[in-house]
């Protein structure tokens, strides 16, 4: 329910200008009584019948005499303060019956009673803990000369730490904090607070002896007293209590987690509750404003300068326009009560929205739409991969060169398909560097070998084999962390499960390696996972970009490693919690998040449409026309920066890489040409707007092109293959200026230019797409490739064509290759997500987010947004758009395209591939090609015209 209201008068109520009143909390407050009843049924052996039973123990040894003789005088008194306690109850309760005293005074004298019999079972506990302790001593006595060294805690089930039959230091002593059967010279039934003593000779054990020393270690099992205080769970209602001296509860936790307090305030970091305020109940801050109230009437109140408070589904809005009275609105903003007299007549001239009908016709139009498209045919004015060697300049920005995608996933690519890069790497050994103006071929070397995915750490300027091949996984038996007392973000794990050696780890199916595989290495980073309760913290945990709670090697040998937490992207860390000998735990390596360049997706574009190319030509191989891909992509760069003539040059990156195969093609008497340029890129363009990126994206592509030409001859320019910018680093400024221009200048120059989509539907670190949605999206690219260069149709993507408004409702129009629309789940960070209203979000002319009350998909291309109220004029709508609307530059609109990637979602554990994604999907499981709604924006159309 929403209510709106109107003021006329300071602090007025709705009766007299326009403040609703509400009578929540008839009763508000309570005082928590000590509880009248505690539990009883327990008969305990008179302490002084038990201290005559184990004084014949101490004949003879004078050194324990005396503290027997104490536990016997403190038994006896134990017993009668036990007595007198019970009499002083029983005689209450007459006094109370028979006398007609008030029921607080027989609450006070009962009270004492209990008080009194607490404090006689207190020292009835003391004293028999003297008596154990006396017990132990005399048996121990026999054994070996007095005292002990006491030397801590040790766990009976698991042997910690190790003691061994017949072997120890004379006079140590631990007590039992587990039940165990460990065998200590014939002693094997080992329960919580017992003593294992060594002798000299053997171990002997000291049945429940050990609770005089572990008491100051443990909980109080009825009620511990501190400073006057009583704390535990004395009356037997509740999970924990606070108790003056008396009795009386001052605080309580109750079994389901419920707080109560006697008190009137309650701080809650800078806020206060305040239930003895001028009012019924405040909320005030540190500096005492009242933030909101009930009143003594019972009435909610905010402070006047509140502009929606709120109270669950009920909101509260004042406009300063002079009118007094009350507006009630539901959900969806139809008027249930009004008395100012405006908006209702001003409503009832709102249309109601859209007609069936209307929405038919929206829809036929959106798909004859899309069936025009679908007919367009590709014409022979621009490039195909024609030549001996077709180039692929794949250029933008860091999205594109596979940060973070380790390990990568296209490994074993044949060298008949006639898919190629230059060197041992497919971005090249200058890819670290964002100065570097020329090619430098990975391994030193240009020659073409098959293209592949491989591992480069930018840090050390150096490909790497270990990603993918050496598979690091564990899962000891047992796993015991201590944090470091220095320093709370590092910790030591180890492991008692000698069939775990963190130094070995395990050759991968694909490595060709056999023999040791090393294991963990100083420096590594690893994952965890298999914690839980207040350990599950040191789970790797998922955000919405990056990843949290991983852990940075710092020494490793066969059982232990010490570690520091570390997290990447977007995420903070928590300190490691400490565990003591925990199963179920899981330890991997973990590559993602690393500064490393992986699976680019230009590997996986290059495989796949050569296997489409051959196909379409019935062919198995084609020696006589193969393709090579060089990845000119530079991290951090705008479209200005990466333009020709930028200083410095590095545009020339990709010019040098085809003069480079120039020169291969022209020693081999082989022709050469470049057919496409593949584009992503927008990231570092937050402040550009849609003109200037639109005049920027066609001067690269037409300069580029005209380059390319003059090297290689060929007479006609290279097509550029667009992927809309996505996820994290979108851009809203203008409107989405820098989305809109690249799907625009697609759809303004068909056949030069094609747009395939986002990468978005991917899970991603920090902006950086996981090697499987590389792989995923580069077979989106050769799917687009294959319509284009062997099936000869334009390719266009899905994306909102209009959006016309009628009193609250949007019809949003869509064009798509396959229709209908598909809603489904797409990846945000490391999740798969349903997104509010599916990733569309509505905009006023500041890009002030306007209330959305349902979306729905009413047709095959239309979705209806439904708004609280109409949208103002100069509203837009805005489709996946990232910062704090909702959306995270992602959307679940698909269309319907049957398509599966020919490589499948894969990983094996140990190989690098974080928690969430191994959860996320079984390994070998098809990848849909279903196309996503791209990033867009359109501006809305008052009126229903179709």
């Amino acid at each position: 329910m929403r209510c709106g209201f109107r003021r006329g008068g300071d602090r007025a109520r709705a009766d007299g200008g326009g403040r609703l009143m509400l009578d929540l909390f008839p009763e508000w407050r309570h005082r928590i009584a000590r509880a009248a009843e505690t539990s009883s049924g327990f008969t305990p052996t008179p302490l002084a019948t038990l201290a005559e039973q184990v004084a014949p123990l101490l004949n003879g040894t004078p050194y324990i005499n005396g503290a027997v003789t104490t536990a016997t005088g403190a038994a006896a008194a134990a017993e009668a303060s036990n007595q007198s306690a019970a009499g002083q109850a029983v005689a209450a309760g007459q006094s109370a019956g028979q006398s007609g005293v008030s029921a607080v005074a027989a609450k006070t004298a009962q009270t004492g009673a209990e008080t009194a019999r607490d404090s006689a079972q207190n020292i009835g506990t003391a004293a028999a803990n003297i008596i154990a302790q006396a017990a132990f001593r005399i048996s121990q006595g026999m054994g070996g000369n007095l005292p002990f060294a006491w030397q801590g805690f040790w766990n009976a089930a698991t042997n910690t730490p190790a003691l061994t039959s017949g072997a120890g230091t004379k006079g140590f002593a631990y007590v039992v904090t587990n039940a165990g059967t460990t065998d200590l010279d014939g002693n094997a039934a080992w329960e919580p607070f017992d003593i294992a003593y060594f002798n000299g000779t053997e171990w002997l054990r000291g049945a429940g002896a050990g609770l005089p020393v572990a008491a100051p270690k443990f909980v109080a099992t009825v009620a511990a007293q501190v400073a006057g205080m009583l704390l535990g769970t004395a009356s037997g209602g509740n999970a924990f209590e606070i108790a003056d001296a008396q009795g009386y509860q001052l605080t309580t936790i109750d079994t389901q987690g419920n707080l109560s307090t006697a008190g009137d305030t309650i701080q809650a970091g800078s806020m206060r509750f305040d239930a003895d305020a001028p009012g019924m109940l405040q909320i005030r801050d540190t500096n005492g404003f009242v933030g909101w109230e009930i009143d003594a009437t019972g009435a909610v109140q905010s402070p006047d300068g509140a502009v929606n408070p709120s109270l669950g589904p009920i909101a509260f809005e004042i406009v300063e326009d002079g009118l007094t009275g009350v507006l009630v609105m539901d959900r969806t903003g139809y008027v249930a009560f009004d008395t100012t007299g405006l908006f209702g007549a001003a409503l009832a001239n709102t249309p109601s929205g859209f007609t069936a009908a209307e929405i038919a016709r929206h829809d036929a139009a959106n798909l004859a739409r899309s069936a025009l498209l679908s007919a367009r045919r590709a014409s022979a004015n621009y490039a195909a991969p024609v030549w001996g060697y077709s180039y692929c300049d794949s250029a933008g920005q860091s999205e594109l060169m596979g940060w973070f995608s380790v390990p990568p996933r296209t490994v074993n690519t044949s060298a008949s398909l006639g898919a190629l890069m230059m060197g041992s790497m497919v971005y090249g050994a200058e890819s670290g560097t964002n100065v570097s103006t020329d090619f430098v071929p990975g391994g030193g070397s240009s020659a073409l070998q098959p293209i592949v995915g491989t591992s480069y750490n930018i840090t050390t300027d150096e490909q790497i084999t270990r990603p993918g091949n050496q598979l690091c996984a564990y899962a000891p038996s047992n796993v015991t962390i201590v944090v470091d007392s220095s320093n709370a973000q590092q910790c030591t794990l180890t492991t008692t499960d000698t069939t775990t050696d963190f130094t070995k780890g395990t050759w991968s199916a694909t490595s060709g390696q056999s023999g040791t595989c090393p294991g963990l290495q100083v420096g590594d980073t690893i994952q965890m996972d298999g914690f839980t309760g207040d350990a599950a913290s040191n789970n790797l945990q998922a955000l919405i970009y990056g990843l949290t709670q991983a852990y940075t090697v710092n020494s490793v040998s066969a059982q232990s490693l010490t570690l520091t937490v570390a997290s990447y992207g977007n995420g903070g860390s928590q300190n490691p919690v400490a565990v003591s000998g925990v199963s179920g735990v899981s330890i991997q390596i973990l590559w993602a998040g690393g500064y490393y360049l992986g699976e680019a997706q230009c590997v996986q574009a290059s495989v796949s449409f050569r296997r489409f190319q051959l196909q379409a030509r019935g062919l198995l191989t084609d020696p006589s026309r193969q393709l090579v891909t060089y990845c000119s992509a530079i991290g951090g760069q705008s479209i200005a920066a990466l333009s020709k003539g930028a200083n410095p040059n590095i545009y020339n990156r990709g010019i040098s890489a085809f003069q480079t195969l120039a020169g291969i093609a022209q020693a081999a008497n082989v022709s050469f040409g470049c057919y496409l340029i593949e584009w992503l890129q927008g990231g570092n363009d937050g402040s550009t707007s849609y003109a200037t990126y639109l005049a920027a994206l066609e001067a690269y592509h037409t300069t580029k092109a005209a380059d390319y030409m003059a090297i290689s001859g060929q007479t006609t320019p290279p097509r550029m293959e667009i992927a809309v910018l996505s996820q994290f680093n979108g851009t809203t400024f203008d409107n989405m200026g820098v989305h809109r221009a690249q799907v625009d200048y697609c759809e303004a120059n068909p056949d030069r230019a094609y747009c395939i989509g986002a990468v978005y539907p991917a899970f991603d670190y920090y902006a950086h797409v996981a090697s499987n949605g590389e792989a995923w999206f580069g077979a989106m690219r050769a799917k687009m490739r294959d319509e284009l260069f062997n099936g000869g149709r334009i390719p266009f993507c899905v994306r909102m064509t209009a959006a016309t408004s009628l009193g609250r409702e949007i019809l949003v129009d869509f064009q798509a290759p396959v229709p209908p629309l598909t809603i489904k789940a797409a990846g945000v960070g490391q999740e798969s997500l349903t997104l509010p209203n599916y990733g569309l979000v509505v905009v006023d002319g500041s890009g002030n987010t306007v209330p959305i009350a349902s979306t729905a998909l009413v047709g095959e291309l239309t979705i209806l947004i439904t708004l609280t109220a109409p949208p103002p004029a100069g509203a837009w709508v805005y489709c996946a758009p990232a910062g704090g609307y909702g959306a995270d530059g992602s959307s679940n609109i698909f269309d319907s395209d049957p398509t599966v990637a020919s490589i499948p979602y894969q990983w094996t554990a140990g190989d690098g591939t974080s928690f969430p994604e191994q959860k996320a999907r079984t390994s070998g499981s098809t990848m849909s090609l279903a196309n996503p709604a791209v990033p867009y924006a359109v501006q809305i159309t008052p009126g229903a015209t179709a």
